[in-house]
């Protein structure tokens, strides 16, 4: 048999002379010199056979002798002769002999290990899968001598010069995807640290492509969010916060008698029970006669509306009153609605503005001035916010950026001057975080806190230290850093960050809450008396409603007389919302009639597919509540699933450990059971998401169990692999 290559030519030289001749030579016999040819032949065969022979055994007991010595004697000191020797003969390919250095791990680990790095350097494969065998085994075994085995290779970029990190880089994929739990473990801790390099060998093996998102919250109603970063046109639970307690509606007068229900806009069949027909909202706006809110069907939400329908404003196709809520037509689940004058205007999921009713003046937005009795779309534009006024529309687009339509008489539209339009143009000056639209003039506040207003200024409401109407936004003096802002008839008022109340403008009833009626004009914002703090604040027509820390609601103004500063309208009620513009007010309260809790929600919907780790979460609150004794903080708690919550303890290495859980969230304790914020922070750091969870959910609770409102989130931060 012909064993070498480089001897295929003599053998096959060989073979051909004895066939050629054999049956002559069966015959005749063979010629001397033939025969001689032969044994020629075979003999330098044999000899260059037996040198290779020789040459391989040589060199395999040399590589054997060097691994021994190497390790044993010169404790794998790499330029001793024995040690280069070892290299260079497994690099060679013995892979059989340089199997030898199994042997050594466990009586002289630190030597072994040190050299096998040193083979797998120079693509020795047998050491280099003797590392990767043994890490696995133990994780603990991936890094014995600091930077001479696993952990180091991990670390390696494309550029560092190294001709094993392919090899590792390789197997390692191998190992990673047959889910060998020690491997795994310490591939994701090296691809995980601190800022680590994207593509260094650990990410690369696990295929991890770092994600961050950033959630900014809108702090003026909690009911809405601005996405920094979408990402694959992801959703925030279709672009809201969900209010997840259970809450029934309540509409009364602005006088608290429960009168003035001519077209049915209490919502409670004349019954003087609340809005009924047994839906819960987790939305609620009130407008002049009629009023709507969105059910927590989940947000979205189905939109519903009643009271007066002369000019089809409740969306149903008609213009038939009704004292019971009807949904609106044509099937559109809504993130928001807001009711006008005799109009109203709502938010799809995908930002769409949507408006029906009175429009007279364009304040539907669609080019032209026809009354529409179901909702219509306003073209070419997406919101965040849409703010319905006295006949005419605002709304923010996704880029901060103002437009407004409908009535201008007063230059309320905010575009240089007093022309009505029937389609959305752009506000002139700022970008702005939220608007609010009201009678004869609108505000915002921009993206820094600062407030702005435009229009009819003959009372200060402006509240720019003049009486001058302006058709474009001029800056609300005071230097105030605003949450909130409500739009009234002749006066304004706004929330800053601590939840206190300012107003400004018309005080002739009193409606500016600081402690007197008078016919002064107040021009610049001024503190409403009482020393409440409040948590969100709504236009009123002559007065001002807000829901303070607590819960409770508060009124001011016409109507509600001395001490003109804020009185409780119902001690017996705790609302989560309130909404005004006319003379009938709506606030959403809990079902069992005492707001004890409100839960907020934080969702994306398909946005963790195939996530290996979440690698940090950040959580930004601001204090609201400054009232001491401070007796409680902020709870959470987290879902993988929208159903079934529950809390998080210390984690098991690169685990979520749930330590209680529950599904029904409106009943959880979360003052027992729930987490701080700081503890959700550092319980999902590097977390692996249980089972085949594709979304992650948040709740905080923000009304503590003595009372005072928590810290408001204003931001969630998450920084996953996948």
């Amino acid at each position: 048999m012909c064993i070498n290559t480089y001897k295929q030519f003599a053998c096959k030289y060989s073979t051909r002379i004895l066939k050629r001749r054999s049956k002559k030579h069966l015959e005749c016999g063979f010629s001397l010199l033939e025969v001689l040819i032969a044994l020629v032949v075979v003999s330098i065969l044999m000899v260059a056979t037996a040198a290779v022979v020789s040459s391989k055994l040589k060199a395999s007991t040399n590589v054997s002798r060097y691994i021994s010595t190497c390790i044993v004697k010169d404790a794998a000191n790499l330029t001793t002769v024995s040690c280069l020797g070892a290299i260079k003969g497994c690099q060679g390919g013995v892979k059989n002999d340089c199997s030898a250095i199994f042997s050594y791990v466990d009586n002289y680990p630190t030597p072994t290990y040190k050299l096998a790095k040193a083979i797998c350097d120079q693509n020795g494969e047998i050491a280099c899968n003797f590392l990767m065998d043994k890490c696995n085994e133990n994780y603990a075994n991936c890094d014995m001598t600091g930077s001479n085995d696993i952990d180091y290779y991990l670390g390696l970029l494309p550029t560092d010069i190294n001709k094993g990190r392919a090899y590792i880089e390789t197997l390692g994929a191998y190992y990673y995807n047959q889910g060998m739990t020690n491997f795994r473990t310490f591939v994701v801790s090296k691809c995980g640290g601190a800022s680590p390099p994207r593509s260094n060998t650990a990410c690369r093996i696990a295929n991890f492509e770092k994600v961050n998102y950033d959630y900014t919250f809108d702090t003026n109603t909690r009911a809405q969010y601005n996405e920094k970063d979408p990402i694959n046109a992801t959703l925030f639970d279709g672009g809201v916060v969900k209010l997840l307690s259970p809450a029934s509606a309540l509409c009364w007068t602005m006088n608290g008698t429960w009168d003035s229900n001519a077209y049915g806009q209490f919502g409670d069949a004349n019954t003087g029970g609340g809005v009924t027909g047994g839906h819960t909202f987790n939305s609620i706006s009130a407008g002049s006669e009629h009023n709507c809110g969105i059910d927590n069907t989940g947000l979205p939400g189905n939109a519903w509306c009643w009271g007066r329908n002369n000019y089809g404003q409740l969306g149903i196709g008609n213009t038939t009153n009704k004292n019971l809520p009807v949904q609106v037509n044509d099937g559109h689940i809504l993130n928001s609605i807001s009711t006008g004058n005799s109009h109203t205007c709502g938010l799809d999921t995908s930002g769409n503005s949507w408006c029906w009713g009175f429009n007279n003046y364009g304040q539907l937005g669609i080019g032209n001035n026809t009354n529409k009795t179901t909702p219509v779309q306003v073209s070419g534009y997406t919101f965040n916010s849409i703010s319905s006024g006295v006949d005419y529309t605002c709304g923010v687009d996704t880029s901060n950026n103002a437009w407004c339509w409908g009535f201008n008489g007063n230059g309320q539209l905010g575009i240089g001057n007093t022309s009505n339009k029937s389609t959305p143009n752009a506000v002139s000056g700022a970008s702005f975080s939220s608007i609010s639209t009201g009678y004869y003039h609108t505000c915002g506040i921009d993206t820094s806190g600062n407030a702005y207003c435009w229009g009819r200024n003959d009372f200060g409401q402006l509240g720019n230290g003049s009486t001058a109407n302006s058709t474009v936004p001029v800056s609300v003096s005071g230097g105030h850093i605003f949450t909130s802002i409500a739009v009234a008839q002749f006066h304004t008022c706004g929330l800053d960050t601590s939840g206190n109340a300012y107003c400004w403008g018309r005080n002739n009833f009193g409606q500016l809450g600081i402690g007197i009626q008078d016919l002064n004009n107040h021009t610049i914002p001024e503190a409403v008396g009482g020393g409440k703090l409040f948590t969100s604040i709504t236009k009123g027509y002559n007065y001002s409603c807000g829901i303070n820390t607590s819960g409770n609601a508060y009124c001011w103004g016409q109507y509600f007389g001395s001490p003109y500063t804020p009185i409780i309208q119902s001690s017996s009620n705790q609302f989560a919302a309130l909404s005004a513009l006319n003379l009938v007010i709506c606030g959403i309260r809990s079902t069992a009639g005492v707001f004890t809790h409100s839960y907020v929600t934080t969702t994306w919907q398909n946005s963790l597919q195939n996530v290996g780790l979440i690698d940090s979460v950040d959580i930004d609150e601001t204090v609201i509540d400054t009232t001491t004794p401070y007796q409680s903080t902020t709870r959470w708690l987290v879902s993988f699933d929208g159903t079934t919550w529950g809390k998080l303890s210390a984690p098991v290495l690169y685990k979520c450990q749930w330590t209680s859980k529950t599904t029904d969230l409106s009943t959880f304790d979360f003052l027992n059971n729930g987490n701080t914020s700081a503890e959700i922070e550092n319980y999902l750091n590097t977390c692996s998401l249980p089972g085949t969870a594709t979304t992650l959910y948040f709740a905080v609770d923000l009304i503590s169990a003595d009372g005072h409102v928590l810290p408001q989130v204003n931001n969630i931060q998450v920084k996953y692999y996948k």
